[in-house]
């Protein structure tokens, strides 16, 4: 079955990737975007029952990302990265996912996330707890008990970026978290993502070689950003 989607939005496109694998039955839709409001839209407007998901995304806002995650549950996708599955992407669409596959070692990436954000207005902001809506969180948390993943893994990842937390208060409204984090983001290494998180895969990713993974670091942040590669922390050098 050919599936084939050609969109253009800012700068991005989605095409389809027409060649076939042995382990693939039907061809892998190919969404290149970094924009989950319009893969959203796309997956939408597809037929998606059992056809494998090849994506990149650097994610999205919670609500979208969660709308893209219950299409991607229902019809018991396939997903397969192999180029970068960061922020929201790698928090929510995957454990959503029916089979996971890792191609290419992409830059599977974390920071902070729901639960987080759940555990600090609880434990430390200090009024207006009680207009706060943690639906997705919970959305989510139930996701993850269902695969039997760890619901407490945010502090695996709070560990590493190690942030300084501040609060913003409107009149009725939840608590605003300001994160400062000393290190951007935290690329698990396979071992990592299944022991530390139980998420199930086949593959590599890019933190599994940190030589060849500190290059890509170079192309993909600015100069200066810290990246905690595995358990240890590499500056990007910029392009």
């Amino acid at each position: 079955m050919f599936i084939k989607l050609t969109y253009v939005f800012s700068f991005f496109f989605c095409i389809i990737n027409s060649c076939h694998s042995k382990e693939h039955t039907s061809t892998p839709i190919r969404l290149i975007d970094d924009n989950i409001p319009t893969i959203l839209e796309q997956l939408e407007s597809s037929q998606l029952e059992k056809t494998p998901l090849k994506l990149s995304s650097r994610g999205g806002y919670t609500s979208s990302s969660l709308k893209v995650a219950m299409k991607i549950k229902a019809n018991a996708i396939h997903m397969i990265v192999d180029n970068e599955c960061t922020s929201n992407c790698a928090e929510i669409l995957l454990p959503f996912a029916d089979k996971i596959t890792f191609e290419k070692q992409p830059i599977i990436g974390l920071h902070g996330n729901d639960f987080s954000y759940r555990h600090y207005v609880s434990e430390l902001a200090s009024k207006n707890r009680n207009f706060c809506n943690w639906s997705y969180s919970y959305q989510i948390e139930n996701q993850l008990i269902s695969k039997s993943m760890r619901t407490d893994f945010w502090k695996e990842q709070m560990k590493r970026l190690k942030p300084s937390v501040e609060f913003k208060y409107d009149n009725q409204s939840c608590p605003w978290r300001l994160y400062n984090f000393e290190n951007h983001m935290w690329l698990p290494t396979s071992q990592q993502l299944r022991k530390l998180w139980g998420l199930k895969f086949s593959g590599s990713v890019c933190a599994d070689d940190f030589e060849k993974c500190t290059s890509r670091i170079n192309q993909r942040w600015r100069k200066g950003t810290r990246i905690v590669i595995g358990d240890e922390v590499y500056v990007s050098k910029g392009r």
